[in-house]
């Protein structure tokens, strides 16, 4: 009995020592490791695997439908190609791309991504995400198939100039997270992408047409969209917007300080200004609804035969028309402009002016 028992002892060691001896290979079923995928022959079974490639070459001659990888650890390597058809489910767990990754098929429910090397997802790829996933300095992320990004999205700061920190999609973009986007990094979004989470902008932010948004931006670098802002949207400008703005009735826009630069405006919510700023002909719209907020110490002028329909409060702050200056210098108050038949109408509010 005694020399059974070692004899079975000596093979399960045996075996053990093959399977450490090869790289990547399938343990058993009860030995779990980074990545598992169903068992040929058996699929209510599971095999383990070390490396994602050990798993993909496992389950190359399996049915489409079961061509499915699930990552097991909390925190997994993951780089070479997830081929056409083949489904990565992350199962919320966390990924780290240290090497070049190529997504053709699938990635899903993904929680944490650290980025430090070539991430692309091609035409007919997707990836979704669910926490944070951050690129970093030096790193581009290519997406031409669909990002659905539920977490958020942060480009670390670039190095130089160059830009050389960026995210560019081409494909789709949806999803209820945010981007942000440091100094020297730069994100190319697509036409007609609608964004119910925040965008903060260090960098330089590009949408080849128009972005509507329910979520806040705050801007201090150069974005250049036509935005349209929803709902409770609030955007702070402290950089460069090039393209125009829409402002919805419950939405802001905020001009901050005197570097503010931005195209035309269509207010139908409220429009602050903290600095000084100078609106050209048809620079700025002020329908019915809108207000113009002068804010304390803030200097706005417009032109000599500016029209508007909505209201202008003037707090503490100068407003000039063409050249002269009709509430300002010795304002201790507020004063609040409308126009009636053409005509402009100042009604003074605990003020002297």
């Amino acid at each position: 009995m005694k020399s059974r028992i070692k004899k079975l002892l000596a093979a399960a060691l045996a075996l053990c020592l093959i399977a450490a001896m090869v790289p990547g290979a399938a343990l058993a079923a009860d030995t779990p490791q980074n990545f598992s995928t169903v068992t040929s022959g058996n699929v209510s079974q599971k095999s383990y695997f070390a490396t994602l490639d050990a798993a993909m070459d496992a389950i190359k001659d399996f049915s489409p439908a079961n061509k499915v990888i699930t990552v097991e650890a909390n925190s997994v390597e993951v780089s070479g190609t997830i081929a056409n058809g083949v489904t990565l489910d992350a199962n919320g767990k966390d990924l780290v791309v240290n090497s070049d990754l190529t997504v053709n098929g699938k990635i899903e429910d993904a929680g944490d991504i650290d980025v430090s090397a070539t991430l692309t997802v091609n035409n007919g790829g997707s990836l979704e995400l669910g926490g944070t996933m951050t690129v970093a300095t030096n790193v581009v992320v290519t997406v031409q198939g669909t990002l659905v990004n539920n977490g958020s999205i942060v480009l670390a700061t670039g190095s130089s100039s160059n830009r050389n920190t960026a995210l560019n999609v081409t494909g789709t973009l949806s999803g209820s997270g945010d981007i942000t986007v440091g100094t020297n990094a730069s994100a190319s979004l697509p036409a007609g992408i609608e964004m119910s989470g925040d965008l903060i902008n260090r960098g330089a932010v590009t949408v080849n047409g128009y972005l509507t948004t329910t979520g806040n931006i705050n801007n201090s670098g150069t974005l250049t969209a036509n935005i349209s802002a929803n709902g409770s949207s609030e955007i702070t400008n402290s950089g460069t917007i090039s393209g125009t703005v829409t402002v919805d009735d419950n939405a802001s826009l905020t001009l901050a300080g005197d570097s503010a630069e931005v195209g035309n405006l269509t207010i139908n919510g409220t429009l602050t200004v903290t600095g000084t700023h100078e609106f050209t002909d048809s620079a700025l719209t002020l329908n019915e609804h809108g207000v113009l907020e002068v804010s304390s110490s803030a200097k706005v002028t417009l032109p000599s035969d500016y029209s508007f329909a909505g209201t202008i409060n003037v707090s503490r702050g100068s407003l000039v028309i063409g050249s002269n200056e009709k509430v300002g210098s010795n304002l201790s108050g507020n004063v609040v402009v409308t126009q009636e038949n053409g005509t402009t109408v100042y009604t003074v509010e605990n003020a002297t002016i």
